[in-house]
């Protein structure tokens, strides 16, 4: 029985000797391994592409007015082209839109828009004047067109309007006051029309300068505008009426204000009363 155990011992020692041995070769054993699963670069996914109609603001239709269209010479961009065009907006309006061009139809500069025309459709250009209508040594732009409101039984009938742009530096500015007297008066139908108001409120400026200068009294001014008024065959009316005195009551207002600029002692009086 001893002999049995111990030979089952033995057997048992060796055996374990034997499997050591194996579990730990040299080099480790080749292993097979599994393929790795194929992987795929997704697909570069192409834009969307959107129709032009969706997503996008409908761009303005702009188209040249070539008979109101000039090359001119200004003063402070020389030789330049003034373009009239029609600009039809998204919502169907037609607007006038003016500007000025080099002569690879850059654009250099775009007119402001009157406030006077905000709203109104746009009919057609009659008239467009490059002259010195404020004696200041620099050609303004008149344009006269006609436009319709769309509102109302005479919604449709088109009526003339004058605007004005006087030039400054490298920039023009829309003449709102006088748009506004020259449509209220409801007699502009021809560039002359303007020129004449021009010229009277020019003349009007400078009378109440000289009559602030010669000292001269109330009834004596009002006097000499209604001379000088009669002389230039300016509106006689009553809407006429008013713009004159108007006219003096603004241009004393300016004087006023520019003796008080002049003079400091004299604006502190005048603030302290």
């Amino acid at each position: 029985m001893k002999r049995l155990v111990l030979g089952v011992l033995l057997f048992l020692t060796a055996g374990c000797s034997h499997f050591s041995n194996v579990s730990s070769p040299e080099s480790p054993p080749a292993t097979t391994s599994t393929p790795a699963a194929e992987t795929t670069t997704p697909a570069a996914v192409a834009p969307v592409r959107e129709s032009p109609e969706v997503g996008r603001t409908p761009q303005p239709q702009v188209k040249e007015i070539a008979d109101q269209s000039f090359d001119t010479t200004l003063d402070s961009w020389g030789k330049v082209r003034f373009v009239s065009a029609e600009q039809t907006n998204e919502d169907g309006r037609t607007e006038l839109l003016l500007s000025l061009q080099d002569s690879h139809k850059n654009v250099l500069y775009t007119f402001p828009k009157p406030k006077l025309t905000e709203g109104w459709q746009l009919d057609s250009v009659k008239a467009v004047s490059f002259q010195d209508v404020n004696q200041d040594g620099r050609k303004d732009v008149l344009v006269l067109a006609d436009y319709f409101t769309g509102a109302g039984e005479e919604g449709v009938v088109p009526f003339t309007a004058a605007t004005t742009f006087l030039q400054g530096n490298q920039e023009f500015i829309s003449d709102t006051e006088s748009d506004d007297d020259l449509y209220s008066s409801g007699n502009v139908s021809t560039v002359k029309d303007v020129t004449a108001y021009y010229k009277a409120k020019s003349f009007r400026v400078r009378l109440c300068r000289q009559a602030l200068a010669a000292d001269m009294t109330e009834e004596d001014i009002v006097h000499a505008y209604y001379d000088e008024s009669e002389k230039l065959g300016y509106d006689a009316s009553e809407a006429g009426q008013d713009a004159m005195f108007a006219e003096i009551g603004s241009c004393f207002e300016q004087e006023t204000d520019r003796l008080l600029a002049r003079n400091g002692e004299l604006d502190s009086k005048a603030t302290e009363v």
